[in-house]
């Protein structure tokens, strides 16, 4: 091979290696090629911009340690949920995704390895997501598109803590704040037919952890956003503990409401 070709080659090498995108994941060795293989196919693709700007932010500091840590990362609306230990944050240079995550401080205390639970909301809002296109009901309902980022080794925690490998990824809904959103619950945008089809679908999903008006919020689009699926085909449903949040007129409609009918769509205003 002449001289020309082969550095000709070198180039064309080099090149390849410095045109590769920083978000082409690999493989921690933390992590099992069994896990990652069932992982894997629900990554955030590696060509959304998001994923270059993750990776640089987390290997550069281990944002995942504790709340100060994350803020220090430039994550904002820092927020724990009290019964899941789940942290949910949103980043300025992201602002159509949401971000939720455990921290390597408290991984003692999940039962679950943390790539369980975000299979499992994927999963639900998979499932979610199909159910309302089949029932043509997108006009009422939405679901964000769900996806894991893997969490590069280094830089590695303090040896006292556990290492979480993996965050979720989700498109942010835009939803109503806390105390808007309780306003919507009693107001003119819940009718008949929305908790005819809200009905059907926890009814027929499972969706027992959907009742409370913080995991169905109303967004700025008046549509109702399914944002927590990780519980789904749970049959063990509260449903007259949800009439509190709404109208007197509607939380009487509610409770007429029995799995029955809606099961076998009778009488229903869909």
């Amino acid at each position: 091979m002449s001289r020309p070709l082969r550095l000709c080659k070198l180039i064309v090498l080099l090149l390849s290696i410095l045109l590769t995108p920083l978000t082409a994941y690999e493989k921690p060795s933390n992590v099992s090629e069994r896990i990652w293989k069932e992982t894997s196919p629900y990554f955030l693709p590696e060509d959304n911009p998001a994923s270059s700007i993750l990776l640089k932010i987390f290997q550069k500091k281990r944002a995942t340690l504790n709340s100060e840590a994350l803020k220090k990362a430039g994550f904002t609306s820092i927020k724990t949920q009290p019964y899941t230990k789940v942290t949910t944050a949103t980043h300025p240079t992201m602002p159509t995704l949401f971000f939720k995550l455990y921290f390597d401080s408290q991984k003692q205390i999940k039962k679950r390895e943390d790539h369980v639970h975000w299979l499992a909301r994927i999963r639900g809002a998979e499932l979610i997501g199909a159910v309302i296109h089949e029932m043509k009901w997108d006009d009422s309902f939405k679901v964000p598109r769900k996806w894991i980022f893997p969490l590069p080794k280094e830089p590695a925690p303090p040896s006292i803590f556990g290492a979480v490998r993996f965050i979720l990824v989700e498109e942010n809904m835009k939803i109503l704040s806390e105390d808007e959103n309780l306003a919507a619950w009693k107001g003119p945008l819940v009718t008949e037919k929305l908790l005819d089809r809200l009905y059907f679908l926890v009814s027929k999903l499972g969706l027992s952890d959907c009742l409370v008006p913080h995991n169905i919020p109303f967004s700025y689009d008046n549509k109702v956003a399914f944002i927590d699926t990780e519980i789904y085909m749970s049959f063990h449903i509260l449903y007259k503990s949800f009439a509190r949040y709404l109208s007197p007129e509607m939380a009487a409609y509610w409770e007429s409401l029995d799995s029955k009918k809606v099961s076998q769509n009778q009488n229903l205003k869909f």
